[in-house]
């Protein structure tokens, strides 16, 4: 999950650092913070979940969650999204894949 997650953030480095350009030092702060709670919320959930797949998805979510410029209610979105990320099936996902590539966004 660590892997994935810092693979996805050094894609998204330039949008971070831009991001981070124009936040005060109390957002930066607040932002620190959520990130610390998010991630240690997904390293007490990754070990308990048994697919591998499911773990990478929850280090996508949580490094688009990192680098998104979010509130407090987008943090517990993101939370939320690490809950349903592993109680959903592999075959879940791929259905839904196919739905949004029929019906479109």
């Amino acid at each position: 999950m660590f892997e994935t997650c810092t693979e996805e953030l050094l894609k998204q480095r330039k949008q971070i650092d831009q991001l981070q350009d124009q936040l005060t030092a109390d957002e930066v702060e607040r932002r620190s913070h959520q990130a610390r709670e998010l991630l240690l919320d997904a390293a007490r959930k990754a070990p308990v979940t048994r697919s591998l797949v499911r773990v990478r998805r929850i280090g996508m979510i949580l490094a688009n969650g990192v680098a998104a410029d979010g509130s407090a209610s987008e943090a517990d979105e993101v939370e939320g999204m690490i809950h349903v990320a592993m109680d959903t099936s592999d075959r879940d996902v791929e259905y839904r894949r196919e739905l949004v590539r029929i019906e479109g966004t």
